[in-house]
């Protein structure tokens, strides 16, 4: 794929030959345009959550429940810490770099470097620190689990690294190229860790492979992204770009120009943390509330879920910057039509796949073992409930960022995660994994509603159009028809999972011969054609 055909779009200026097509045209240009890029990302997503999902079955069946939820109460503590490392630096350092690429501005670059670099390292040495010393409180007074003590001890050795890891990663994205991140960060971290894991095992270390292998390729990795990153800084400005003022400089391993940087980054870490927590409250509770062997079938269920961020995340990075762009330049009707594209487009993705994983939920639970079948397809069933509701609300939260109500997102955020507080505190003590299952469902739809309200009250956009409506009725009656199948007739696990994958290519078809409009089936053969580019097939 070649280089150009990677790139963000995350300038105004790129886009304004757009503001000069014709209403009838318009939507199909900014769709195609969105096209650009799409493949490599989601391709490199895919992959990452794969390996990741296999080897979180790997350690659900050579360790059960208990151990796997100790595994992802730790690293949901490393997440968390990293995000407060990081300081905002990964949108912050982005942002800042990406600017001076347009402007050529060859010394400031250099400092956003030093400052996206020096910071995260230095907080996250700090970060890691305070979860080590942290770790007997949490573990013992907080989870109530005294083995957990070793595995958060170790997990706070992976923070600076998984800090830097995300860092170098966005900071390679601001030369309008995601190869770099693609690479390393969705698919050598993965490989790494499944290579470690599969070494220390053979090696006797038992469970806490899982977590040293993750410090290993965390490691690895974040060096390997911050010398890719380095080097497309250097291939751009040259070595000492500064030796062209006259030999005016003096080189310091210290950032000169660190506090605009900081002052505009900082402020972004609650958005993250609040994504990140209010995600995962439902394991925070039930680590509080219950034990890790509920945890780790909870988490197991809630892992299949996690599949549809790979759909989520990948058309926020297209549709953000063209969102940003056709708001800069005042273009109201293309901002509608990318929103409204935004939303076709999850919703048409999530809900085959939220019908197949609803009617194979024992099958895929069966893939962690049988001790996960007690609640884990009941669970899942519940919250996949939710995804078609995100799917409609599409870019939402992208959009009231680009159009300065970043404060409404960071409210609905706020929001969700205390709505979640609330639900889980009232429902898992009476009802347990249920409750915490029900209570995220009604979490993540209410706050899905609530941007879909915002967004028109502030707008003047809603998502909604008739393409939604019998693709949402097909997918509905087969759903409910497959349930009444297995209810009545109670088939094995190779009929479930046949009858899932049946469902869902008829929802996929309905999509292409009813939902998609003229656009979509234009966009559709450009992704083919990429594909077939891509795979090297012409």
């Amino acid at each position: 794929m070649a280089e150009r055909d990677e790139i963000i779009i995350d300038n105004p200026a790129n886009l304004s030959s757009l503001g000069n097509t014709d209403a009838k045209g318009g939507e199909t240009l900014l769709l195609t345009t969105a096209a650009k890029g799409t493949l490599l990302n989601f391709m490199g997503s895919t992959a990452a959550r794969l390996m990741a999902l296999f080897l979180q079955v790997l350690v659900c069946r050579l360790y059960g429940r208990e151990y796997y939820g100790l595994f992802v109460t730790g690293l949901l503590i490393c997440q968390i810490t990293q995000i407060i490392s990081a300081l905002g630096l990964q949108k912050g350092g982005m942002r800042f770099m990406a600017m001076a690429h347009e402007r050529h501005d060859y010394n400031v670059m250099h400092d956003i470097f030093k400052t996206a670099v020096f910071f995260p390292l230095l907080f996250g040495i700090f970060m890691g620190s305070v979860c080590y010393g942290l770790s007997p409180f949490l573990a013992v007074t907080c989870f109530k689990d005294a083995e957990m003590v070793y595995v958060l001890r170790s997990f706070s050795f992976a923070v600076p690294f998984f800090a830097l890891l995300r860092v170098g990663s966005d900071l390679s994205r601001a030369f309008k190229t995601t190869k770099y991140a693609v690479m390393v960060d969705n698919l050598l971290f993965g490989l790494l860790q499944v290579a470690f894991f599969i070494a220390l095992i053979a090696l006797g270390y038992g469970f806490l492979s899982i977590v040293y292998s993750f410090i290993f390729a965390a490691a690895l990795s974040s060096i390997l992204m911050l010398i890719l990153a380095h080097r497309q800084l250097r291939v751009f400005t040259g070595p000492l770009p500064a030796l062209r003022n006259k030999g005016r400089y003096s080189y310091s391993f210290f950032p000169k120009n660190w506090r605009p940087i900081l002052a505009y980054s900082v402020p972004l870490t609650p958005f993250g943390l609040l994504l990140v927590a209010g995600s995962s409250v439902d394991i925070i509770m039930l680590n509080i509330l219950s034990d890790s062997a509920k945890v780790g079938e909870y988490a197991a269920a809630a892992r299949w879920v996690m599949l549809f961020g790979m759909i989520t995340c990948s058309l926020d990075l297209i549709f953000g910057p063209l969102m940003a762009g056709q708001f800069g330049l005042n273009q109201a009707n293309k901002l509608k039509l990318l929103y409204r594209a935004s939303s076709r487009w999850m919703f048409f993705l999530t809900l085959p796949a939220a019908v197949s994983l609803v009617l194979a939920r024992e099958p895929l639970m069966m893939v962690f073992g049988k001790g996960f079948l007690l609640h884990g397809p009941a669970v899942l069933g519940i919250l996949v409930l939710a995804s078609p509701f995100v799917g409609v609300a599409g870019s939402a939260g992208i959009l009231f960022v680009i159009s300065r109500h970043q404060y409404v997102e960071l409210s609905c955020l706020a929001g969700n995660m205390l709505l979640n507080i609330l639900l889980n505190l009232l429902w898992i003590p009476q009802y347990g994994l249920l409750g915490a299952a029900v209570a995220t469902a009604v979490g993540t739809i209410v706050t899905a509603s609530a941007r879909i309200l915002l967004v028109y009250r502030h707008l003047k956009i809603h998502p909604f159009s008739a393409h939604l409506l019998i693709p949402a009725l097909a997918g509905l009656i087969l759903c409910l028809g497959g349930l009444f199948v297995e209810w009545k007739f109670h088939p094995c696990a190779v009929a479930e999972l046949g009858l899932a994958i049946g469902a869902a290519c008829l929802v996929l078809l309905i999509i292409i011969k009813k939902g998609m409009d003229v656009h979509d089936r234009c966009l559709l053969g450009i992704l083919g054609q990429r594909f077939c580019k891509a795979v090297g097939f012409r």
